[in-house]
């Protein structure tokens, strides 16, 4: 009895499933769910928006994927929400200069 609650804590603290090859993480009903890296949005943001904060947000949704394999939660719903912000906020800053730009040099 004492050796089967000693394999499942084992099996509690292990990061991986033994079943699988290398480095595949486990996943089970418990985990929480994948945040939503934006990296199509940061991509976009880049092209056609302020390229600077773009840059900005694709590495922080690049971050989201790489930490929630690693299990930290926490930190990937905080890097996903990061990038989406730097993603309104590359879209702000390009309305403010175009429209800038067109009330003042446009005359």
């Amino acid at each position: 009895m004492a050796n089967e609650q000693t394999t499942a804590q084992e099996k509690e603290k292990e990061p991986y499933d033994v079943r699988h090859s290398g480095n595949a993480p486990k996943f089970d009903a418990r985990d929480p769910y994948l945040p939503d890296d934006h990296l199509i949005l940061s991509i976009s943001t880049t092209i056609m928006c302020f390229n600077p904060l773009g840059i900005v947000a694709i590495l922080k949704s690049r971050k989201v994927n790489k930490l929630f394999i690693e299990g930290k939660f926490e930190e990937a719903k905080k890097a996903s929400s990061s990038a989406l912000y730097w993603c309104i906020f590359s879209t702000f800053v390009a309305i403010v200069f175009w429209a800038i730009y067109i009330l003042y040099f446009m005359d």
